[in-house]
């Protein structure tokens, strides 16, 4: 009975460091917080995005691709919870009626079939289906939508039940240039609508999507960014979307509708918007921060006050402006960037090595590369100068203006001081009996100057018209800071 006692206190001796053990595995195996990436934050405020979601495809025939779109909207939560569709190639015809293409009770229609002014009447078509969680249908307007051989659109301005406080509306394209069409006719259309919305609206998020086959609409209008960086069709990217946001979206590439050839892209938004984004140190903040009595105290009079402030004021924009050394050599042209700087390092690297093993095929082929390079850069620089025209921004016409026919100001200079003078002598030299009789006149008594009074207000308004494109004066302290010092240290100076 002893033994049988004690061979029981030995087997539970052995069990319970193991299961003491399994637990604390168990336990520090547990995993903290929570899942992070774009697709989780997407689905935790699915309907409050900062820019809606939105699913890109070329379905090429929406009839037969209902079956597997309506699957999908029921059985897969981030299809479900897309904020837009954008179909393009639905070939669909006046005679289908919207409720028979609506993926779920949840959406709403708004499309544009294909008609006789494209010169086809079949095919084509452009399509929204709209969440309407994310906006209610009454609050989307069709802003503009056209058929031509060249060019397919359909524009919606939604205004949504949440949007950041940037944002006034949402206005989105759907495009669909065929493969046969004059692209350079159809980004030329393109552009006007757009610079139209623009004009129309101008604190709208505007975003562009859909088959530009070949065109690129970053060659009218530079200043948007294309999102769709995996390929659609093969291994070609010929489905787009663009916007103004550089990093706005995530293309995630999903498989394609039935037999359709292109691959469905999810757009998740990735843009932060300003009242979450991590505001840095700014020189008025600093400024506001700053007890000015204490310099005022501590000096003897005004001007040891005031180079005491500005002293300080020099060492707060040493530290909380960041500064960049660039390097400009006379002879450089205004397209070379960063680049053509590598590809002619590049090539130089190439030169050499060479020279040094015998074989100048990598030369051959880092000059042509240096070409191929120096061609896009020009190309850039074209763009980017022709883009100063598209904006109503005089200082940026006269810029692109400037740019475009080489003006140089003149840096003539009068070589002779003294020619003010002999110009002033000659021109009153009948005049001189006149000028006599004043000076032998007894000089009047001066009056005493007035005091010089300043007002907070005028201060204020001095600190305001400071001109930030020119260079900083005498005191060092450049026209942004003196800009800021507007709300925070305008009582010292008075």
């Amino acid at each position: 009975m002893t033994d049988l006692k004690e061979s029981k206190k030995a087997v539970e001796s052995m069990i319970l460091p193991v299961t003491l053990f399994s637990r604390r595995s168990q336990r520090r195996r547990q995993h903290r917080g929570r899942r992070a990436g774009v697709r989780n934050r997407l689905r935790t405020r699915a309907h409050r995005p900062p820019l809606p979601s939105i699913l890109l495809a070329n379905v090429q025939s929406l009839e037969n691709k209902l079956d597997d779109i309506r699957a999908r909207t029921r059985y897969q939560r981030d299809i479900r919870d897309c904020n837009i569709f954008c179909l393009t190639e639905t070939w669909l015809t006046s005679s289908v009626p919207d409720h028979a293409i609506t993926p779920a009770e949840s959406f709403s229609v708004f499309r544009t079939d294909r008609t006789a002014e494209s010169g086809k009447l079949r095919g084509g078509g452009v399509c929204f289906m709209v969440n309407n969680r994310w906006c209610n249908p009454w609050n989307i307007t069709v802003l503009s939508r056209s058929c031509s051989p060249h060019l397919e659109l359909l524009t919606i301005l939604c205004r949504p039940f949440y949007l950041p406080r940037e944002f006034t509306a949402v206005i989105i394209s759907a495009i669909y240039i065929p493969p046969q069409a004059d692209n350079n006719k159809a980004l030329s259309d393109l552009h006007d609508v757009l610079s139209g919305h623009q004009a129309k609206h101008p604190d709208a998020a505007l975003i562009v999507a859909g088959d530009f086959n070949r065109a690129k609409l970053k060659q009218v209008m530079p200043n948007f960014h294309q999102h769709v960086t995996c390929p659609t069709r093969g291994n070609n990217t010929l489905d787009h979307c663009y916007s103004p946001f550089k990093g706005g979206y995530k293309a995630i590439s999903l498989p394609a509708f039935g037999k359709s050839d292109h691959v469905a892209i999810l757009l998740a938004p990735e843009y932060k918007q300003r009242l979450h984004q991590e505001a840095p140190a700014t020189l008025q903040d600093a400024l506001g921060d700053v007890d000015w009595d204490v310099f005022q105290d501590t000096s003897a009079n005004i001007d040891e006050f005031a180079d005491t402030a500005i002293s300080f004021i020099g060492m707060l924009v040493d530290t909380i402006i960041p500064s960049a050394t660039i390097r400009i050599f006379p002879n450089q042209k205004s397209w070379v960037d960063s680049t053509v700087r590598r590809a002619l390092k590049a090539r130089t690297t190439a030169y050499k090595n060479g020279l040094t093993l015998g074989d100048m095929t990598s030369y051959k082929a880092a000059s042509y590369g240096l070409r191929k390079t120096v061609k896009a850069a020009k190309r850039r620089y074209k763009d980017n100068v022709e883009s100063h025209f598209q904006h109503g921004d005089s200082r940026r016409i006269w810029d692109g203006l400037r740019k475009i026919t080489d003006y140089k100001p003149s840096t003539v200079r009068c070589m002779k001081p003294e020619l003010a003078d002999d110009l002033n002598a000659f021109f009153a030299r009948f005049e001189v009996p006149a000028v006599a009789a004043i000076q032998s006149s007894a000089p009047a008594p001066a009056a005493e100057p007035a005091p010089l009074i300043l007002s907070e207000h005028d201060v204020r308004r001095a600190l305001r018209a400071t001109n930030c494109r020119k260079a900083a004066g005498p005191d060092s302290i450049p026209g942004t800071c003196a800009k800021s010092m507007c709300r925070s240290a305008d009582h010292s100076f008075h």
